[in-house]
């Protein structure tokens, strides 16, 4: 697979946390990571993630037409 994301390629993001703590976190990081783009996001508060992760990000990009996904 040759498709790599770019900012303005990523559509939504789902970040999963334990609880409410971190959104201030998640909040500062999603604005350094994609600056004016601002894809639809939902912050998913859940029980304690595997390993003890503060965050689980899910998330979905559009591949350009031209690329190489085969």
């Amino acid at each position: 697979m040759k498709f790599i994301t770019t900012e303005s390629s990523k559509k939504r993001n789902a970040p999963y946390t334990p609880g409410v703590a971190c959104w201030d976190e998640i909040n500062v990081e999603n604005v350094n990571y994609f600056g004016s783009h601002r894809p639809a996001r939902v912050v998913v508060p859940t029980g304690p993630l595997h390993f003890g992760s503060l965050v689980e990000i899910e998330a979905m990009a559009v591949a350009p037409e031209e690329a190489d996904i085969s």
